[in-house]
């Protein structure tokens, strides 16, 4: 299970009409760590949600976030975010390609979009929850939310060789 990751970008700012930077950071912006008081990111856009590892090999990872609708007369258990990371060997070097979805999934889905009445309604309290009370993203704006986690994304590959070797050091062998 993943939980509750900071973004970095949450100290910077969003200029929508620039079209080439729109998010600029601060040469000091460093994110937030477990040590940093809750008062400094709790307004931030940061993922709160559990997510569920559903695959993870020599081809990449993708979690999901998943709720139980029932309660609400649809079917069971749908997915409402995933996050996919793919890598492959490329003639000249790697591929590597992130991809989000946020939305209500069809049933035994994790990337197809429930586009029937109940979708529609769901999306927009999917998004108000995965942006949160968050000030420095404006959860009508999913452009300004997508450059945030496509930079996101080129962060955490960036950040790769401070923690994969430890966790493939300390895989399970088969």
């Amino acid at each position: 299970m993943l939980c509750r990751c900071e973004m970095i970008l949450t100290n910077c700012r969003w200029q929508r009409r620039n079209p080439t930077t729109p998010w600029t950071c601060p040469a000091t912006a460093r994110g937030f760590t477990k040590a940093t008081p809750a008062a400094q990111y709790s307004k931030k856009l940061q993922t709160k949600e559990v997510m569920k590892v559903s695959r993870f090999d020599a081809r990449g990872i993708e979690f999901n976030r998943q709720v139980d609708l029932s309660q609400y007369g649809a079917s069971g258990v749908r997915t409402v975010a995933t996050t996919r990371h793919t890598w492959s060997d490329a003639a000249a070097g790697l591929t590597l390609r992130s991809q989000l979805y946020i939305g209500l999934m069809v049933e035994g889905s994790t990337t197809q979009f429930d586009t029937t009445l109940i979708g529609q309604i769901a999306k927009s309290q999917i998004i108000n929850q995965y942006v949160g009370n968050a000030t420095n993203v404006n959860n009508q704006d999913m452009t300004q939310v997508g450059w945030m986690n496509a930079l996101h994304f080129l962060e955490e590959y960036g950040g790769l060789k401070n923690w994969l070797p430890q966790v493939y050091a300390g895989r399970i062998k088969k």
